[in-house]
Formats: C-alpha cells, structure tokens, sequence
C-alpha cells in the first residue's frame, strides 16, 4: 500500500548563535529583529543568485511577497487539514510556528486538549487521559510548515537546486527545479523536490516528492514519488500563500488522487513569546523516530 505521507524537515535553518543572542533584545518576543531579517535576506538572495536555479527560486520568493515578508510574518498560526482519500487517517491541526528558529506547537482540531510540537531539541507531545493522538510528532511537527513555506524555505543554505527539464502541468508551463538537501540538513537529507514555477507568474503551481523519514523508511528507501498542486491564493501580512493543496500519485505523469489538503485561519502573531514553543510541563518527549 502507498504511503500518503510529507517529508519531515526538522531543523531547517535555525539562526546562527549571533542571531539567536540579537533576538534577545526584542523583549522576549518569538519574532526576530528587522535589522537581522534585513542581513538574512540579504545573504539568501546573493546566495541564490550565484545560479541560474537559485535566481528562478528568488525570482518565485520575490512573487509570493519576499524573504523579508515571509519572516516578518513569524510567528505564523495557520490550519493545515490534510485529508487522504484512501482511508488513511486525517491530520487535522491548528498550528503556530517560529519561522525564524523552526519550532511549531500543534493543537488537534476535533480534540484542542492534545497537543504537540518541536522546541528546536525535541518532539513531544501532550495527551489527557481518554485522548489520543494519530499523528507522529516529530514527523508531522514542521511537516506542514514547509510546504506552507515553499518557495520560502528553499532559500536556506542546506538547500541544493539545478534546473531540470521545463514542462507544463495543468495548462501552465513552467521552469522545474529539483532540490536536495546537504548531509545532515534535517531528520531526512534523502527527501527530493521538483518545484515547478509558472513561467508567466513567477508562482509555485505544484511540488513533486520523495519521503526519506527514517521512521518510516529503511536507509536509502523512499516513498513513491507524488506531485501536489498549489491552488488559489490568499495574501497574509504580505504573503501570497495558496488556500489548497491536491496531492497525486506520479508515474511519468499525475495519476489518482491520492490528497486534499486545506489551508485557512491564517495570521501572524507577533506578540507571542519565544516561551511559547517550549515543552510544556507534563508533556512526553518523543523518543527517536
């Protein structure tokens, strides 16, 4: 049987020591400095414009609002309901995320007494008695994240992209960058990417996928690959972001669908405090994978 699941990219592009001592003067606060936005950003974007892959993903950052937009927006809460159409089970959570430092705290929608997240160290989870939780925290923590966070995310350093072959999807042809990832970047540097940007919009229409998560799979297995449409838009503090995902199979070409996904409630939240995507008291660390 298939396995409908997305790739885990725990740790992502936690601040450098320096900027995790400058976001300290921000009075506690979970959002980062601008004057460090403003560097980071500046880095990203000579970074990826040393190739000709690199300047499609900015050019593809630029189009949905910016890097600077992007972490400006953190914390961002949002809700990912992600829904398979083969009886698999639904993971349906209310979430916030530090974007700067890739934390997430996650609430069950049909159950808000569960929770569960990464502090930066550990997964873990929070369940009362009587409650249960379908979900593997330290796989699903920052899973929606980065796909929320596509084109964003692929300007972090651990990131490798070349231009594969164009094509069309869905009527819209498209520049297609395949991305990797350098040893030791998250729980599974083996996940692979094809980005497809429109070439008119300069938008991510779709993503196509490996999963490499070492809980699931032996090393050097994967997942089939899948591809996800990005569908619709709605603008967030500045942010493009798309409203829904369809995930399908892939053989040379889209075949069933296989997921639907939806992506509402979306806003920043700056007010909140770095505290808050600390393991709370009482709650269970995930142990490996």
């Amino acid at each position: 049987m298939l396995m409908i699941l997305l790739a885990c990219r725990t740790q992502v592009s936690p601040p450098a020591a320096n900027e995790a001592e400058a976001t300290r003067d921000v009075e506690g606060l979970a959002r980062p400095e601008a004057a460090w936005i403003e560097e980071r950003t500046r880095q990203a974007e000579a970074r990826l414009r040393r190739t000709e892959a690199g300047t499609v993903v900015w050019s593809a950052i630029e189009a949905a609002g910016g890097l600077d937009a992007w972490f400006g927006a953190s914390p961002l809460a949002f809700h990912f309901d992600y829904r398979p159409l083969n009886g698999k089970p639904r993971r349906d959570t209310r979430q916030v995320v530090d974007l700067w430092r890739s934390r997430a705290v996650h609430t069950l929608a049909a159950d808000p007494n569960v929770r569960f997240g990464w502090d930066g160290e550990h997964a873990w989870q929070q369940v009362p008695e009587g409650s249960s939780l379908p979900i593997n925290p330290r796989f699903w923590s920052l899973t929606p994240y980065y796909f929320v966070g596509i084109p964003f995310v692929l300007a972090d350093s651990g990131v490798q992209l070349e231009l594969d072959e164009p094509a069309t999807f869905e009527g819209q042809a498209s520049t297609l960058v395949r991305v990797s990832f350098a040893d030791g970047t998250g729980d599974a540097d083996d996940d692979a990417y094809v980005v497809y940007i429109a070439n008119e919009t300069k938008r991510v229409i779709a993503l196509r996928y490996i999963v490499s998560y070492p809980g699931f799979f032996e090393e050097g297995q994967h997942s089939p690959w899948k591809i996800m449409a990005y569908d619709g838009a709605q603008t967030v503090q500045d942010l493009r972001l798309p409203r829904q995902y369809r995930t399908f199979s892939w053989e040379d070409g889209p075949g069933e669908q296989v997921t639907e996904i939806t992506l509402n409630e979306v806003q920043a939240q700056p007010a909140l405090s770095r505290s808050a995507f600390g393991m709370p008291s009482g709650a269970t660390v995930q142990d490996g994978y």
